[in-house]
C-alpha cells in the first residue's frame, strides 16, 4: 500500500525526511533495534505493521444508554470485561488517529507542537498495545493507574495543536485544517469519554466492595447531576438549575475581567425538563454560549449608551435561555437550548469562520494556557480568549448526535440553537 509521498509506506510520517527514508530502508531494522533521534517520529516508520493491524478496524461507537446500562449494575467480571474492550477500542483509535497525523502536509507535520502531540499520541498507542490482558481486579489497578497517567500527559495535546495550526492554512486548504482538528478533538473526546467512564465504574465497584474507599477521580455529588452517577453519566440532569450554574459561573468571570455585573440570564421554556447526559460536556457547551452572550451584550450596551440612544447608568437587556424537550415517546429524543442576546448581531463577514481552526492569530493565547482538558472548571479561570471556544461547541454538541447553528440579526443580536441528542444516538467519533 502506498503513501501519498511517493512510494514510501504508508505509517511513514511525510515529515520524516527522503535521506532518512533511503539510509534507513536499506538497512531495514526492526522496531526493537531502529534508531532513535531527539524525537521518536523517525522510528516510527518500522512499526506500521503493528500499527496497520489497529488502524485497519472501526472503532465501535457506543451510546449515553449502552453507558449508562452497562455502570449502572456493575460486577468484578463485568469491569473486567470492560477493561478489555477499553484497551482494544483505545488503541484502535489512536491507531486511526496517528494515520491522519502522518497525512499532514510536511511543513505542517514537522512544526515543533504538533510533532509533540503526534509523539504523545505514538506513545499512548505503544503502551496500550502492549499492555497485557486484564483478567482480574488487581490487573484492573494496574490499567486504572495506566489510564490516569495516559489523561494527565494528554492535557498539553489541545494547546500543543492549536499552537501548531496557527499557520497550517499556508501549507493546506482552510477546509483541511478544520477536518483535521475537528476530527482530533473528537477523537480525544471518546478517548476520554471511554477512561473516565471506567475510572468512574472502577471507583463506583470499589465503594460497593467497601464503602469507605474512594479514589480521588470519583465523580462528586451534585444537584445538577440529578440521580447517582452511573460511571461518568448524569441522569435527570435539571435543565434549568444547569443553565443558571453556567450562567453563574460566567458571571463571575466576567466580573473578573470587567469589574462588572453580567447580564441576567432568563431561562423559559420547558423549565422543568430532565435530561440524562455527560454534564461535562452539556457544560461547556452552554458556559461558552452564555459567556459570549454575555461579552456582547455587554458590549453593544456601552455603544448604545455612548451614542445617547440609552441612559448612563442603565442595564442590558437579558439573555434569554430557552429549553425545548422533545415529546416522551420521541424515537430520536433530543434537547435543545436556545440562547438569544442582544449584543448586535455577527457581520456576515464573520458567519463563513466562526467554525474554522484556521485563521492565523486565533489560538495566539494558547501560549498562556499549557494543559486543558476542554472541560469549564478550567476554562472559567482562563483570563483570556482562546478561540476555541465555539468549534468546541460544535464538536460536543455533535459528538451524540446533537448540532448547533447560529441565527444572526446583525444590527441587532444573535440565537444560537444547541440540540443535544439523547438515548441511543452513537457516538460521533470523525470517522
Amino acid at each position: 500500500m502506498q503513501g501519498r509521498t511517493g512510494g514510501c509506506t504508508l505509517g511513514a510520517p511525510r515529515w520524516v525526511s527522503s535521506r532518512r527514508l533511503s539510509t534507513d530502508s536499506q538497512s531495514s531494522p526492526t522496531p526493537h533495534n531502529a534508531p532513535h533521534s531527539g524525537s521518536h517520529s523517525n522510528s516510527h516508520f518500522y512499526q506500521t505493521a503493528a500499527l496497520d493491524k489497529f488502524a485497519s478496524q472501526l472503532p465501535r461507537r457506543l451510546t449515553l444508554r449502552q453507558l449508562a446500562v452497562f455502570a449502572r449494575n456493575i460486577t468484578p467480571e463485568r469491569l473486567v470485561a470492560a477493561a478489555n474492550f477499553g484497551k482494544h477500542e483505545l488503541t484502535v483509535r489512536l491507531a486511526r488517529r496517528i494515520r491522519e497525523f502522518q497525512r499532514l502536509p510536511f511543513a505542517v507535520g514537522k512544526d515543533p507542537h504538533v510533532e509533540m502531540a503526534y509523539d504523545l499520541y505514538w506513545a499512548a498507542f505503544e503502551t496500550f498495545r502492549k499492555e497485557p490482558p486484564i483478567n482480574t481486579l488487581a490487573d484492573n489497578d494496574r490499567w486504572c493507574a495506566v489510564l490516569r497517567s495516559q489523561l494527565d500527559r494528554h492535557m498539553v495535546v489541545i494547546p500543543q495543536l492549536a499552537l501548531g495550526f496557527r499557520g497550517a492554512s499556508k501549507h493546506m486548504p482552510s477546509e483541511n485544517v478544520d477536518k483535521f482538528m475537528s476530527g482530533t478533538l473528537r477523537s480525544r473526546i471518546g478517548r476520554r469519554v471511554l477512561a473516565e467512564h471506567h475510572l468512574a465504574m472502577t471507583d463506583t465497584l470499589a465503594r460497593k466492595r467497601n464503602p469507605a474507599s474512594l479514589s480521588p477521580s470519583s465523580p462528586s455529588t451534585s444537584p445538577l447531576d440529578g440521580d447517582a452517577h452511573v460511571g461518568i453519566v448524569s441522569p435527570n440532569i435539571p435543565a434549568a438549575p444547569l443553565v443558571h450554574h453556567c450562567a453563574s459561573l460566567a458571571a463571575s468571570r466576567f466580573l473578573l475581567r470587567t469589574g462588572r455585573p453580567a447580564p441576567r440570564v432568563v431561562v423559559d421554556g420547558h423549565t422543568d425538563a430532565q435530561f440524562t447526559y455527560i454534564r461535562d460536556h452539556a457544560e461547556y457547551v452552554l458556559y461558552e454560549l452564555i459567556s459570549n452572550a454575555a461579552r456582547f451584550s455587554d458590549y453593544e450596551h456601552g455603544r448604545r449608551v455612548a451614542r445617547g440612544d440609552l441612559p448612563p447608568g442603565s442595564e442590558p437587556p437579558p439573555i434569554r435561555v430557552t429549553v425545548a424537550l422533545s415529546p416522551p415517546r420521541d424515537p430520536a429524543p433530543t434537547i435543545t437550548f436556545r440562547v438569544s442576546d442582544t449584543g448586535g448581531g455577527i457581520p456576515a463577514s464573520l458567519m463563513p469562520h466562526l467554525w474554522s481552526y484556521s485563521h492565523p492569530s486565533k489560538f495566539s493565547n494558547f501560549s498562556l494556557v499549557p494543559r486543558m482538558a476542554g472541560k469549564v472548571a478550567e476554562t472559567s479561570e482562563v483570563e483570556v480568549n482562546l478561540g476555541i471556544g465555539l468549534p468546541m461547541c460544535r464538536v460536543y454538541a455533535e459528538y451524540w448526535g446533537g448540532s448547533i447553528d447560529v441565527v444572526s440579526s446583525e444590527g441587532y443580536g444573535t440565537d444560537v440553537y444547541v440540540v443535544l441528542g439523547l438515548g441511543n444516538r452513537g457516538e460521533n467519533v470523525g470517522e
